[in-house]
C-alpha cells in the first residue's frame, strides 16, 4: 500500500493529488466524430463515382446504418466519398465485403486496401499508418492514422485497381483527432464529442 499523497495525469495533462492509501485513477478521455452524418453517410461533401449506392443496409449491430457500395463495372475505381467537418488524424469505418475481398478506404492520411481473405493491408499512397481486426459475422474494423492532420475527403470502394461488380457493406464511420480512441459515437445532423471515464487504476507504488 502506498503511504502519502501521489498524483496521476488526466488526458489533458492536468496533474491530480490522490489522497494516502488511495487508488490512483485515470482521468476521463475523450471521444469525438467530426462526421455530421455517420448513420446517413453524409457530410459537408458527398460525391459518388462508377458505383450504385444503397442506404439503409444492415452493419454488424443490426442496425439499418450501413452503406452498401457496388461497382458498376465501368471503371477500376468505384467510389462514394463523404467528409468531416474539421481537419482529423484518425479515420476509422467498419467493412463487410459481399463479392470480392478486397474494398478500400482513403482519406486525407492516405489510401489503403483491405484485404478481408488475408487481412493484410497494402498502402497505396499518403504518410499514415493502417490496421484492420475482424469483429464478427465477416465485419472488420478498418482504421488510418497519421501524426498530421488533414481534411481531405473519406471514400469508400469495394475495389481498388479492377474493373468489376464487387461490392461492399461500409458502416459506422468515425473522423477523430484523439489518438488511440477506438468507442464509435453515431451522429445525424452534427459531430459529436464526448467524455468517457476510464475508471481504470494505474499501478501504486
Amino acid at each position: 500500500t502506498r503511504v502519502g499523497e501521489a498524483t496521476i495525469e488526466d488526458w489533458e495533462g492536468t496533474q491530480h493529488i490522490v489522497p494516502d492509501g488511495e487508488l490512483r485513477w485515470m482521468g476521463a478521455r475523450k471521444v469525438e466524430n467530426l462526421i455530421s452524418d455517420s448513420t446517413g453517410f453524409v457530410g459537408s461533401y458527398h460525391s459518388t463515382f462508377w458505383s450504385t449506392n444503397t442506404f439503409g443496409e444492415l452493419d454488424v449491430n443490426g442496425d439499418a446504418t450501413a452503406l452498401k457500395v457496388t461497382s458498376n463495372n465501368t471503371d477500376p475505381y468505384p467510389y462514394y466519398g463523404t467528409s468531416s467537418t474539421a481537419p482529423y488524424n484518425k479515420v476509422s469505418v467498419e467493412v463487410k465485403p459481399l463479392v470480392g475481398n478486397v474494398p478500400s478506404v482513403s482519406c486525407g492520411l492516405g489510401s489503403f486496401i483491405f484485404n478481408t481473405a488475408t487481412e493484410i493491408v497494402s498502402k497505396v499512397s499518403g504518410t499514415g499508418t493502417a490496421s484492420m481486426r475482424a469483429i464478427g459475422d465477416g465485419w472488420f474494423r478498418v482504421t488510418i492514422n497519421s501524426p498530421t492532420s488533414s481534411s481531405g475527403a473519406i471514400g469508400f470502394r469495394p475495389t481498388r485497381g479492377s474493373q468489376n461488380t464487387d461490392s461492399c457493406l461500409f458502416a459506422r464511420p468515425h473522423a477523430s483527432t484523439v489518438s488511440g480512441e477506438e468507442e464509435y459515437i453515431p451522429t445525424t445532423t452534427a459531430p459529436a464529442s464526448k467524455w468517457f471515464d476510464t475508471a481504470q487504476p494505474t499501478v501504486t507504488n
